[in-house]
């Protein structure tokens, strides 16, 4: 099946780059400018769909589209495959576990 061509014009790899632009904006406006960690955090996280999508048509479209020609079920395949055993090291590791060290939390309303 042949990949319909964009209408307008636009290439896979521009929106890539404008997405990467997108998303590098906010992480410079908090270093530069100093804005609200939050603001910034929550500007990064809205972009990572669009930058992802982009990253995988780039990938799995055909070479006519604008793509490497990869295909997309190969492209999902190794996706789910590594999202997969990030999980699995994560859990064996525990490496993302913060290590307690022998404080008991305190109410403010009590004595410490």
């Amino acid at each position: 099946m042949r990949c319909p061509r964009r209408s307008t014009g636009i290439s896979i790899a521009s929106l890539r780059g404008q997405f990467v632009v997108l998303f590098a904006l906010p992480g410079l406006a908090f270093y530069a400018l100093r804005i609200n960690a939050i603001l910034a955090f929550w500007a990064v996280d809205v972009m990572t769909r669009p930058l992802g999508a982009s990253f995988a048509d780039w990938t799995g479209k055909s070479r006519s589209a604008g793509g490497l020609g990869i295909g997309d079920g190969l492209v999902a395949a190794v996706l789910a495959v590594l999202i997969v055993a990030g999980v699995a090291y994560l859990t064996a590791s525990r490496s993302d576990q913060v290590e307690t060290i022998g404080l008991k939390p305190v109410l403010a309303d009590e004595a410490a």
